[in-house]
């Protein structure tokens, strides 16, 4: 709507949204632009220097991910993701709405990233750079993304990367990654170098999203208030009970590292 205001706003549940402020009405429009369950959204506002047009936005769930308001750029978001399946695929461009070619950003769980140029009007992707391209994907861990029950209930996010040659159900000895901050978040499903790097060595690798953690709703960030050492702790301890109920670790054989708060 022309002359509305945007903003990132909790209204009421327990994930930020975006939402729409009538600056006639002095007042938010309820119906959210955008909501995520279970993910606060931090958008990265994507629009046209030439119109002023919002274009769509760039966030990031338990992966970075992009929603288009404009149809066009919608069907060239899908058509790359049909060309680079399985990876997470970012559209650059300045001038979007005009423009015929977009810088793309391309990475997995298993891929650092490659920068591709892609043409519109010929439907082409040329190949314009790799980070790391020493690293051979299939050599790389798969993440997964959980939600696990702490001791008191409170649901706690949990990323954990797994060795390239490791069983679903092989009990492997691991590492719990805590990140810093801790009014922070720690992770998503990117390719993270230091829990590949963990995995290569035969780690299972446990990244919790703590209470404290910003990212998953006020309630997680909340329920870290003055629990530092305390509650905060436990759910480090109940991420490697949890992975070690399901088979995926070795209980006996876990160790803990981290920087910052971390440490």
């Amino acid at each position: 709507r022309e002359g509305a205001i945007l903003v990132a706003a909790e209204m009421g549940g327990d994930t930020d949204g975006l939402y729409q402020f009538d600056p006639v009405a002095k007042r938010v429009l309820r119906e959210p632009l955008l909501k995520v369950a279970g993910f606060d959204l931090h958008p990265e506002i994507e629009d046209d220097p030439q119109t002023g047009n919002l274009l769509g936005v760039h966030f990031v769930a338990d992966r970075a991910m992009s929603y288009w308001f404009d149809a066009r750029l919608e069907k060239i978001q899908r058509g790359i993701d049909a060309a680079l399946p399985g990876r997470m695929n970012k559209l650059f461009c300045a001038r979007c709405e005009s423009t015929s070619f977009f810088v793309i950003h391309s990475r997995s769980d298993r891929h650092p990233g490659e920068y591709f140029l892609y043409d519109a009007g010929k439907a082409t992707l040329r190949l314009l750079g790799v980070s790391r391209p020493w690293i051979d994907e299939a050599s790389q861990g798969r993440r997964t993304f959980h939600r696990i029950a702490a001791r008191d209930g409170l649901q706690i996010p949990v990323y954990v990367t797994h060795p390239a040659n490791a069983g679903p159900n092989q009990a492997l000895p691991a590492v719990v990654v805590v990140h810093g901050g801790p009014y922070a978040r720690g992770s998503d499903l990117g390719w993270d170098a230091e829990a590949q790097f963990l995995a290569s060595r035969g780690y299972r690798v446990l990244q919790p999203e703590f209470r404290g953690s910003t990212g998953y709703g006020f309630r997680l960030f909340r329920a870290g208030w003055k629990q530092w050492g305390r509650a905060m702790q436990d759910d480090l301890a109940d991420a490697g009970q949890w992975a070690a109920k399901q088979g995926l670790v070795d209980p006996a054989k876990v160790c803990i590292i981290g920087a910052s708060y971390g440490g």
